[in-house]
């Protein structure tokens, strides 16, 4: 293993050869393609075709993870990033690169950010969702 990524229930895992792995809460589904068991005491192998993970990150109700593509990916439940229609999504789903976001000024204004690079590095936490871009 050579990157895990984990803030509260649910952890994930990338191997050397780009592989995922995953254990922990299940109760939002995050785990919903390998088993239905809502607590995951060991890594499950997620075979998603989604190319060589690079990054990989996740919460109690969401994941993400990025691949040597720059794309990145989430699924789970609440902010997934995809609007406040889309509150669960089963199986990986593309956010749309490019990304946009909102970023803090040093006035403390909020500002709409266009992010027209490749997705390096993500992380995810109850109160943040972040990419790290080239």
């Amino acid at each position: 293993i050579v990157r895990i990524g984990g803030s509260a229930d649910t952890l994930l895992a990338a191997n050397e050869n780009g592989d995922l792995f995953a254990w922990g809460l299940n109760e939002y589904d995050q785990l919903q393609m390998v088993t239905d068991e809502i607590q995951v005491n060991y890594p499950r192998h997620l075979a998603f075709k989604l190319g060589s993970i690079v990054s990989v990150g996740a919460t109690g109700s969401s994941c993400i993870i990025s691949n040597s593509d720059g794309l990145a990916y989430t699924w789970g439940a609440q902010i997934l990033g995809f609007g406040p229609e889309v509150s669960s999504i089963p199986r990986p789903m593309l956010l749309d690169p490019p990304l946009f976001g909102s970023v803090v000024n040093g006035d403390g204004n909020v500002s709409r950010v266009f992010l027209p690079e490749l997705v390096r590095n993500v992380s995810l936490g109850p109160d943040h969702s972040l990419f790290v871009t080239t």
